[in-house]
């Protein structure tokens, strides 16, 4: 036990000494991957089975990314006396990436899907719509681990129609090509709740509030949406309609604006 105590210790330094990337524009993502299928219960009689696959993104901007991939799983129909079935998905989904850290990402993907099934003087294709819910984990400057969930809904073209689900499990590791070193744009370097892809005032000071953009809010006494520099009646009612002075139709400038 004190070993691996010693020894998961030794990892998490690494981790935590290796330099910051910034998964920009431009980001390549290239990986491999182990599958578990569950075949649906309802259309299909096959199999579940392990297999593998691999992986192709390309960083639209660090939030969203294009992404292909593809595995083949060997199963059988356990009813019948069949040869193997080999079983081919692939899926083209936009992902989208959601900083949860600066090393780990939870991730959201959908799009087109078709299932490829392949036996001996048969081959059968379905299509239909894939989803994606997952995670990547920084392991090293360009190194990431991917867990991934995955639901597929299908339309079955022969068997007499109709439609069903696969479920499946994905594990490997991915390589990040063209990362940045620096400050990594999901992150929140100054921690004023902003990421830096979005902050146009990086280096906040901790606790001033800020807005949208990362910068510092003012202050609009009134909430009437014009800030108190540049409102010229700053007692406006609540839910009045103001100009873009903040004045309302009835309100008269204070004396000396």
């Amino acid at each position: 036990m004190q070993r691996r105590t010693v020894a998961l210790a030794a990892i998490a330094a690494v981790i935590a000494a290796t330099p910051a990337v910034a998964q920009d524009r431009g980001t390549i993502e290239l990986g491999a991957f182990g599958r578990y299928t569950s075949f649906s219960s309802s259309g299909l009689t096959l199999a579940d089975r392990a297999g593998f696959g691999a992986r192709a993104g390309y960083f639209l901007s660090p939030l969203l990314a294009l992404e292909l991939d593809g595995s083949r799983t060997a199963t059988h129909d356990p009813a019948v006396s069949t040869p193997t079935i080999s079983y081919y998905p692939w899926h083209l989904r936009a992902v989208i990436n959601l900083p949860f850290k600066e090393r780990m990402s939870g991730l959201l993907g959908v799009g087109p899907m078709l299932n490829n099934y392949r036996t001996t003087g048969a081959n059968e294709t379905d299509y239909g719509v894939g989803g994606l819910a997952g995670a990547r984990i920084r392991l090293a400057h360009a190194v990431a681990l991917r867990l991934d969930a995955t639901a597929d809904w299908s339309l079955h073209r022969s068997g007499g129609g109709g439609n069903y689900w696969n479920l499946g499990l994905q594990a490997g590791l991915s390589v990040l090509l063209g990362m940045k070193a620096g400050e990594s744009g999901t992150a929140d370097a100054d921690g004023d709740g902003v990421m830096n892809a979005r902050d146009r005032c990086p280096g906040t000071p901790p606790g001033i509030a800020v807005d949208a953009n990362g910068c510092t809010r003012r202050a609009d006494t009134d909430n009437d949406g014009v800030i108190d520099i540049n409102d010229l009646c700053p007692n406006t009612p609540a839910g009045a309609k103001v100009d873009a002075n903040g004045c309302a139709a009835n309100e008269t400038k204070q004396p000396g604006t």
